[in-house]
């Protein structure tokens, strides 16, 4: 898989991600942090990933929408480089 854009992530995500290697990671207002990751399922007959979001230490996240802005922005980037050469160049970006 292609690394995200994080520097484009970066410009609309509330929430400053960062990589270091195929793990995005950000931290929330709250000190929380979260790792995102793209797991290939291998399957003979598609190709798919296995979208994961984890809370490694577990901790409670009060009603934080800049959470799935967040999560938005690095799917959106996902899939825009996934399917960079079909998508029509003027679709809105959100992220």
């Amino acid at each position: 898989m292609n690394p995200l854009n994080v520097n484009r992530i970066n410009i609309y995500a509330p929430y400053k991600i960062w990589s270091d290697g195929e793990i995005y990671r950000f931290e929330t207002d709250y000190g929380i942090r979260y790792l995102v990751d793209f797991e290939l399922d291998v399957n003979p007959y598609y190709t798919a990933y296995w979208f994961n979001l984890t809370n490694p230490e577990h901790a409670k996240s009060p009603g934080d929408t800049k959470i799935a802005q967040t999560v938005v922005c690095i799917i959106e980037n996902r899939v825009r480089g996934a399917h960079r050469a079909t998508r029509a160049s003027s679709v809105r970006r959100n992220c």
